[in-house]
């Protein structure tokens, strides 16, 4: 039995950011709806309770939301850390207020992670980042200072922060950041964010030719490496692409069953399931999904 010792959990599908190359700015745009999801309390815990899979590294990521805007953040926050789970938290940091923040430093421990999606400085952040409040991330920011959670600045550059990142680095430095992790990424891409292509000095070129297929390699980075993603509905999947990916791409995964709710972990593992994982390692049986971002 392939037993995950990391989770990625999408807690909510709630954010207050409309970024241009968030699948959540696309799925509005192209189905003219938003769906809220949240994750309830109870079927969270119960499931890692339920399946003995305590002391776990719990990555609450952001694919379609931020974890932080759950309405009972805090307090899951909270009970995981009474499950004795490693926290690893990925948020814009918008929108919270002193006391929020307050109370995330005092639940967290130096084995937790909080990573800041910070695109630029006080007058570019908010061109990719959009709705985000500069101050109020600052604020989240200055009150982890003095806790023990390891902070991170996470930067996408772009043409309009390019010049910005070692101004950053060296603001991330005085605010308490542990980390400055700069990430290329290909979001210009998209067809509304040409205008945003950085310049070709930083390689990002090279960046691209490196991700995009060779065409013979597979590097799983889900259930064969001892990770799985739940989405903000509870439906378990290998990874967080097959969630994003789910409305282009059927997989075994996805079905009511599949939900924490109710999931006893050895049950996941049917015939077909077996089949996608194994699928997984080779480039000619890897599934479409798995082949655009685990392929090299």
């Amino acid at each position: 039995m392939i037993e995950p010792k990391s989770w990625h959990v999408e807690l909510t599908s709630r954010c207050v950011l409309e970024c241009p190359g968030c699948d959540r700015t696309w799925f509005k745009k192209t189905f003219k709806k938003q769906i809220i999801q949240d994750i309830p309390i109870d079927d969270l815990l119960n499931f890692f309770d339920r399946n003995n899979f305590l002391s776990s590294e719990i990555n609450l990521c952001g694919n379609n939301g931020d974890p932080i805007y759950h309405p009972q953040f805090l307090e899951i926050l909270k009970q995981l850390k009474k499950q004795n789970h490693k926290i690893k938290i990925a948020t814009n940091g918008s929108a919270k207020t002193e006391k929020f923040w307050t109370q995330v430093g005092d639940i967290t421990d130096k084995h937790d992670t909080i990573t800041f999606g910070i695109d630029g400085l006080d007058d570019t952040n908010h061109l990719y980042r959009k709705n985000s409040n500069w101050d109020q991330v600052m604020t989240g920011v200055r009150i982890l200072k003095d806790h023990p959670i390891k902070k991170i600045w996470q930067y996408i550059p772009f043409k309009q922060n390019l010049s910005q990142i070692y101004k950053a680095k060296k603001l991330s430095k005085y605010l308490g950041f542990d980390e400055f992790l700069l990430l290329p990424s290909d979001r210009w891409m998209e067809e509304n964010m040409q205008d945003m292509k950085p310049d070709s000095h930083i390689d990002i070129e090279s960046f691209i030719q490196k991700t995009q297929l060779s065409g013979n390699k597979m590097k799983p980075q889900c259930l064969t490496n001892e990770r799985i993603y739940i989405d903000s509905d509870g439906t378990v999947y290998p990874c967080c692409w097959a969630g994003a990916y789910r409305y282009k791409f059927k997989t075994p995964f996805g079905h009511k069953k599949h939900n924490i709710s109710n999931l006893v972990w050895n049950d996941i593992f049917e015939p077909e399931i077996k089949t996608f994982l194994h699928n997984t390692t080779s480039y000619e049986k890897a599934h479409e999904v798995c082949k655009m971002n685990c392929g090299s």
